[in-house]
């Protein structure tokens, strides 16, 4: 997940593996997630737009998700 460079993915910059745990320091994303919020449907297009394109990409270096949901759509700034 570190090697995946896309403005719409949030990077993965160190792993920790404990005995009972990984810890991922990942970039700050101060505006919350999907689930907590409403948008006009011209902004959900948009919104939509952007998450295809990073699936695309994330499969396009063979990489699947497996856990794409409203709470895992974060974002860094107001839309």
């Amino acid at each position: 997940m570190s090697r995946l460079r896309h403005p719409n993915i949030v990077g993965l910059h160190e792993a920790y593996e404990r005995r009972r745990h990984i810890y991922l320091v990942m970039d700050y994303c101060p505006m919350g997630n999907l689930a907590n919020r409403q948008f006009a449907e011209s902004e959900t297009a948009c919104i939509i737009s952007k998450v295809l394109s990073a699936v695309e990409y994330m499969h396009s270096k063979n990489v699947v998700h497996r856990d794409i949901k409203l709470e895992n759509i974060v974002f860094d700034a107001c839309f």
